[in-house]
């Protein structure tokens, strides 16, 4: 179950750059300048909040027919997570649209999400390749 340093430091040099690009989406963007645009960042941290409390871990197959044991709590913890992932993106385009962030704001806030979403899956298939090799 462990994981190897490679995908640590990948992960945390990704999540390095995601937070660098919302710090620099609220300061060197031309144009007003506030720390509205932090607001989907919160959005994206708190997404996989709902499926830690929620006690859904990582499988290879989340999408089975056959129920998989997927109880109402956990049916509602993928759904919190859905939301939050959802809005992060969404927040970051109503600021734009309502004039609240300029363009270059809004890139580095959707560049600052996929990056952040990067970091997330390089450690979600380092632990799935991991129980693979334990499993034969």
């Amino acid at each position: 179950m462990a994981i190897g340093i490679k995908e640590l430091l990948g992960s945390a040099f990704l999540l390095v750059l995601s937070i660098m690009c919302t710090v620099f989406a609220c300061t060197i963007v031309h144009g007003r300048k506030n720390a509205i645009v932090l607001l989907p960042l919160m959005f994206y941290i708190f997404g996989p909040l709902p499926m830690v409390l929620c006690g859904i871990k990582p499988q290879n197959d989340v999408f089975s027919m056959d129920g998989g044991g997927l109880t109402a709590f956990a049916n509602l913890g993928h759904w919190l997570s859905g939301a939050f992932g959802i809005s992060g993106p969404a927040c970051a385009l109503i600021l734009y649209h309502t004039a609240q962030i300029e363009l270059a704001a809004l890139i580095l806030s959707l560049g600052s999400a996929l990056l952040l979403l990067a970091a997330a899956g390089l450690l979600v298939y380092a632990m799935l390749k991991d129980q693979s090799e334990d499993t034969f």
